[in-house]
């Protein structure tokens, strides 16, 4: 896949934010990237997308009001071992 390829696809489902940064990637993190563009299953995502609009009363969410998650920061690396063991 292209760059040009991807910025297409991406555009198309509402994603071209993940290329915000593509001048700051060298080659290989690009190269990396582009794989990981061509893996996304973008039906799906549109679907979940629509269905949680349909559940949430409104039109297909607008993916620019979506934030990520909080991060809660574990200072103990035995916590942090425990949790990722889950």
């Amino acid at each position: 896949m292209t760059h040009e390829e991807a910025n297409r696809l991406l555009r198309d489902h509402g994603q071209e934010h993940l290329l915000a940064f593509w001048d700051r990637l060298d080659e290989p993190a690009r190269t990396a990237l582009l794989a990981q563009i061509s893996r996304l299953d973008f039906e799906t995502i549109d679907r979940l997308r629509e269905t949680l609009a349909r559940r949430t009363g409104g039109d297909a969410l607008p993916l620019g009001d979506l934030a990520p998650a909080p991060v809660a920061e574990l200072a103990d690396p035995v916590e942090r071992a425990a949790l990722a063991a889950r």
